[in-house]
């Protein structure tokens, strides 16, 4: 009976650890989908998410070019893998997302070709003008980013449900431990950030 009890306190013991290290450490989490590539996998890549700045230096923080791990906005029962591509009170051009050009891709099925492709077009740049011209900005609200896959062409982000409150984010992703042969650091790459358009 003793080593039954002392088994399970040990058991105890260690699941309460691993909650800890998990909640104010790192985690391990699973990246699943094409919204990284080529910086993950579609499928399997392990990665370490960096939960209370341990693996931080106390004058860094979660910036521009970090990849982090959030809250689905859409969802928030479901964890998404993005990069921060812009910050709290920066202005940021809106571009086409994954969604939009799947709507329309759908729009275009359901016309008659080439005309249906016309009204989409007029439909975009009501008012005349070219669409290319018509630009839509964001300004991000303090305490909140833009977040956006690696692969722009197949993400669904801040493109779709806006700025992210940093509340949402879980932390940031610091290294990749599986597949074995890919192991590393997966450092800031501020090449995907998006330019501040406030500061021109």
């Amino acid at each position: 009976m003793r080593s039954i009890l002392r088994t399970s306190k040990t058991a105890v013991q260690f699941l309460s650890l691993g909650h800890v290290v998990n909640e104010k450490v790192f985690e391990v989490t699973v990246c699943v989908g094409p919204s990284m590539l080529p910086t993950f996998n579609r499928y399997g890549d392990v990665v370490l998410v960096d939960r209370g700045g341990t693996f931080l230096t106390t004058t860094e923080t979660i910036g521009k070019g970090d990849v982090v791990v959030s809250r689905s906005p859409t969802n928030p029962k479901h964890m998404v893998c993005k990069r921060v591509v812009a910050m709290g009170g920066e202005r940021v051009e809106k571009r086409a997302s994954a969604s939009d050009a799947n709507r329309r891709g759908r729009r275009e099925e359901e016309s008659d070709g080439w005309s249906g492709y016309r009204k989409w077009d007029e439909e975009e740049t009501a008012g005349g003008g070219d669409r290319s011209k018509k630009k839509e900005y964001v300004t991000i609200p303090d305490g909140h980013v833009w977040l956006q896959g690696d692969n722009e062409g197949n993400s669904t982000d801040s493109r779709d449900y806006g700025p992210v409150p940093m509340e949402m984010l879980r932390g940031r992703v610091f290294a990749k431990v599986w597949p074995l042969g890919e192991c590393g650091w997966v450092e800031r790459d501020e090449r995907y950030a998006l330019r501040d358009e406030k500061r021109l």
